[in-house]
């Protein structure tokens, strides 16, 4: 499974990238999902837009063709050891990004990411930047 972050999500609704679009196609359609907290990362940049309406609706457009993930309470327990664990480090990452990594990690799932310097501070986590070919874990 791949849980696709913020601004691959955003690469995809504005066309704009040719390798995350043809990276998404070649796999299952059920192999790519988004999360709770992407989702709300993308409706609030939609409702903060100059076209909110327009922008809501091609994201719940989205949201429909994919599983959207909830931030349960597994999700909630890895959140904490990550973060606990980036902060006795000094390798902090932002909240969000921390409950999305957390997200990725509770479900065995690989995160898609352009953000590879940030998020590849959460160990264990496997990472693939579909913009460059990037892979880690």
């Amino acid at each position: 499974m791949y849980l696709l972050d913020k601004a691959v999500w955003v690469a995809l609704l504005r066309d704009r990238d040719e390798g995350v679009r043809s990276s998404l196609a070649a796999k299952p359609r059920a192999s790519a999902a988004l999360c709770s907290v992407v989702l709300y990362e993308l409706m609030h940049g939609a409702l903060e837009s100059a076209r909110p309406e327009e922008n809501a609706a091609a994201i719940q457009n989205l949201a429909s063709k994919h599983d959207v993930l909830p931030f349960d309470s597994r999700a909630a327990q890895q959140a904490a050891a990550v973060r606990a664990s980036l902060e006795r480090t000094g390798q902090c990452i932002g909240l969000h990004d921390v409950m999305i990594a957390a997200t990725a990690l509770s479900l065995g799932a690989t995160l898609v990411t352009h953000n590879v310097r940030e998020f590849s501070r959460v160990p264990g986590l496997n990472i693939e930047d579909w913009q460059t070919g990037e892979r880690s874990a």
